[in-house]
């Protein structure tokens, strides 16, 4: 048994030996960004370090540096196992972000007494031997060397926040490797940005390319101010105050994004924008906010979930929103002034309430509720929509993308459009033995049956009973079906030709040109003879 005061000397004992252990460890400071770690640390004289894991000791088989000591005053900082540095001198710290654009070398470092080259202040690029790169500060120098290192570890040249500008010019100041532009109208991502995007160039798309534009959780993410004419698509929008910001600006597409952890995920403050297909979830305040006598904007086809207001809307009024997925806001939208009416639906189907709470039951169902969703007394979603909806890309024809949708509580999966066949294919899978239903909603121009009666509708290779509701350029089938995992073959009679109608038309010409002049030809032979 320990006695009190021995207790407390062995405590004592154990502090001080924990406090000698991470003395040669590592400490993680908060995170500057997501991806971004921040370590003090001190590498003693001899001693070897893995940035990668933060490590320092007299040997780790994945060791990136090596702070030799080969006499009392000869010293080298020497990279190990393919590891690479370069040294860029006495820099402000902060403003070194992008490593691909320094030069890295395997050679050793002299950080001798008498021939100093990383005095206090140096700053240094690593390249790790699993190719993460890392930036790190000689804070004090000596026998032992006491650092700072940011370390990026999802393979990106990015070890700081940066605000890049693509400039009217064209060009995108400062210039970095992960912002590839080939013609100054399309600037396409290569790989993970820290930072923030400020767009100073009309008619442009920026096209994330499936890459990550992320920071601390302050500044806007993607700013538009007075710009025409923009795309911002398919790019990952994370932990921003404002994930993409639009003020005085018109014709701007924000076009499959994922915008997500942020306080507002969109922030538009201006008319005559399109949003569409993006999905917008876990931001902090609000997914979405139309702000003060905005009009005319086109929010179609996203996603906004659980986010605390899913759309804010701040003396705004004539904006049509439909087709969205309104699904576990704390508050679905929120109206910060009554008197200013928006538009729900396209005259036929409007957007997907979680908290909905009617009925389908008019005729026997049509995947639309009976009753009206009322956000307000202005607003008003006339065509709530009974389950998700789901849009599917059926091919491209004549330069023109056709989109089938379904509205269904079933899980879609497998979807296929055979132009052979006339026919679009689907899997939908719920709990075994309930109910299902699917509304599906098919372009004229992609599929269709002058008839009606014509569409074959079949569950698992059964023909089943289905209504047909037509309108200007799309049918919509409702049918329902027993759940477990089903396959759904839908048949119609006209579908869209494999050749543009220009290129037929050019086809026929060309054959009716040749027949001319065969036939010309003969009738010169003729005359001859």
């Amino acid at each position: 048994m320990i006695k009190p005061r021995k207790a407390l000397l062995f405590s004592l004992m154990i502090l001080s030996l924990l406090s000698a252990v991470f003395s040669i460890g590592f400490r993680m400071s908060a995170e500057a960004s997501p991806g971004l770690i921040t370590m003090s640390l001190t590498i003693g004289g001899t001693q070897t370090l893995d940035v990668d894991t933060g490590q320092v000791g007299s040997s780790f088989p994945d060791t990136d540096l090596w702070w030799s000591q080969v006499t009392s005053t000869e010293r080298f900082l020497v990279p190990e196992n393919g590891a690479e540095l370069a040294n860029l001198g006495i820099v402000d710290f902060d403003s070194v972000v992008d490593c691909s654009i320094y030069t890295l070398s395997k050679d050793p470092i002299n950080g001798s007494v008498d021939n100093n080259t990383i005095p206090d202040g140096t700053v240094l690029v690593i390249k790790t031997n699993i190719a993460n790169y890392a930036k790190m500060r000689i804070d004090i120098y000596g026998y032992d060397l006491n650092v700072t290192i940011v370390y990026q570890d999802d393979g990106s040249p990015i070890v700081g926040e940066q605000t890049y500008y693509i400039k009217a010019d064209g060009s995108v100041q400062p210039f970095t490797s992960l912002i590839s532009t080939a013609d100054n109208i399309t600037y396409t991502f290569t790989g993970n940005l820290y930072g923030s995007i400020v767009v100073e160039k009309d008619n442009i798309v920026v096209d994330g390319a499936g890459y990550m534009l992320q920071r601390n959780g302050t500044g806007r993410g993607i700013e538009l101010t007075d710009r025409n004419n923009v795309t911002i698509k398919n790019m990952e929008i994370e932990h921003f105050q404002s994930g993409i910001w639009i003020q005085n600006s018109s014709d701007i597409d924000v076009f499959r994004n994922k915008i997500v952890n942020n306080t507002f995920g969109i922030w538009i403050f201006c008319s005559n924008n399109t949003v569409y297909g993006n999905t917008i979830t876990n931001n902090s305040d609000s997914g979405l906010v139309i702000d003060i006598y905005s009009s005319n904007n086109i929010v179609y086809g996203n996603n906004i979930t659980y986010n605390n207001r899913g759309t804010w809307l701040i003396m705004a009024s004539d904006n049509i929103l439909y087709h969205n997925n309104f699904v576990d806001n704390t508050q679905q939208v929120y109206v910060s002034a009554s008197g200013y009416a928006n538009i729900w639906d396209d005259d036929v189907e409007g957007n997907y309430w979680s908290d909905y709470a009617g009925s389908d039951l008019d005729s026997g169902g049509n995947g639309i509720g009976d009753d009206p969703y009322v956000v307000d007394l202005n607003n008003t979603d006339r065509f709530p929509l009974m389950g998700p909806i789901s849009f599917f890309n059926a091919g491209t024809w004549d330069e023109v993308t056709y989109y089938a949708h379904t509205i269904t509580n079933s899980t879609v999966s497998d979807f296929y459009f055979s132009q052979n066949d006339g026919l679009i294919s689907f899997n939908v899978t719920g709990l075994d033995s309930s109910v299902g239903f699917c509304r599906v909603g098919i372009p004229k121009d992609l599929l269709y049956s002058p008839d009606p009666g014509d569409w074959v509708v079949r569950v698992n290779g059964t023909v089943v009973p289905f209504r047909v509701q037509e309108f200007e350029t799309y049918s919509f089938i409702y049918f329902t079906y027993s759940h477990s995992t089903q396959n759904v073959q839908i048949f119609g009679i006209e579908v869209i030709p494999e050749f543009p109608t220009w290129a037929l038309t050019l086809l026929i010409f060309m054959m009716l040109t040749f027949a001319i002049a065969i036939h010309k030809r003969r009738l010169l032979k003729t005359s001859i003879h």
